[in-house]
């Protein structure tokens, strides 16, 4: 997939009424028991806008749940608004099996129980590079204003974070 312009998300604030007078908002792309992430998805320098979701019971949370051999470039969300329950981020929840993340940004808010990250909640076998965050990142444990965690051979390189981050 290749992105051809900016999208404003903003209205995804409005998605999914939760019964209790809230929404839901977006529905991450791979999702647990469904089928991971497994493409390419260049943003090709473009931005997404206003991402919001509240899934506070839900794991795997941000624009994408699950990745599995994926590679995600060039993309920067701007103004995020992510609340889920295990493996939350801006980008992607659980980058794994070689997937890699590159020449991204996430600007915005974070929170989250465990393995919550600014861009990355949980990369595992995979890559990070040439990434930055802003914003705040909340939870606890296993949380980073850049990537919650990084395990098995994983890599993280030419990256920062500017998030105040609290757990």
């Amino acid at each position: 997939y290749v992105q051809a312009s900016n999208i404003d998300a903003s209205e995804t604030n409005n998605w999914f009424p939760d019964g209790a007078g809230g929404y839901y908002g977006w529905t991450p792309i791979g999702k647990e028991y469904v089928g991971d992430f497994t493409g390419s998805y260049n943003g090709n320098g473009y931005n997404i806008k206003g991402l919001f979701i509240n899934r506070t019971s839900e794991d795997y949370q941000g624009l994408f749940g699950r990745t599995s051999g994926a590679t995600i470039s060039n993309l920067g969300l701007v103004d995020v608004e992510i609340h889920g329950r295990h493996y939350s981020a801006g980008l992607v929840g659980y980058n794994n099996n070689n997937s890699t993340v590159t020449n991204c940004y996430s600007i915005g808010n974070v929170t989250g129980s465990w393995h919550v990250g600014g861009l990355v909640a949980d990369n595992y076998s995979s890559s990070v590079s040439n990434c930055y965050t802003e914003g705040s990142v909340a939870g606890s444990p296993m949380i980073g204003g850049l990537v919650g965690s990084s395990q098995y051979s994983a890599s993280v390189s030419n990256s920062y974070s500017r998030c105040n981050v609290s757990g």
